[in-house]
């Protein structure tokens, strides 16, 4: 019995963890260089498979989110930074826009 118990506490915590990291979650946000080359690109969290898994695209060396990795480093520029974590994984899941009109619209 206490087995069980431990069984479903653990399971309630984790639905509750994932629903509150979901939560925070933004439903659209808007990825704009500020150049003026591309028209902005309107990013939806919820369409993508990893939604409410932060850490997939946003992940700090301590394990809390953040900005994706390519943007930490101050040499990358943001254009190389987003089309390496976007259109790499559409690529490598053969799911997704990879062409420029597919996403800046």
């Amino acid at each position: 019995m206490k087995s069980i118990t431990i069984l479903i506490t653990t399971i309630l915590t984790i639905g509750i963890i994932s629903i509150a990291s979901a939560a925070d979650m933004p439903t659209k946000t808007v990825i704009d260089s500020g150049n003026g080359t591309k028209a902005a690109v309107n990013f939806s969290h919820g369409t993508h498979p990893m939604a409410g898994k932060c850490a997939t695209c946003h992940v700090n060396a301590d394990g809390t989110g953040g900005l994706i990795p390519e943007l930490k480093n101050p040499e990358a520029s943001f254009k190389n930074a987003y089309h390496a974590r976007c259109i790499d994984c559409h690529k490598e899941k053969a799911k997704g826009p990879v062409k420029c009109l597919d996403c800046h619209k």
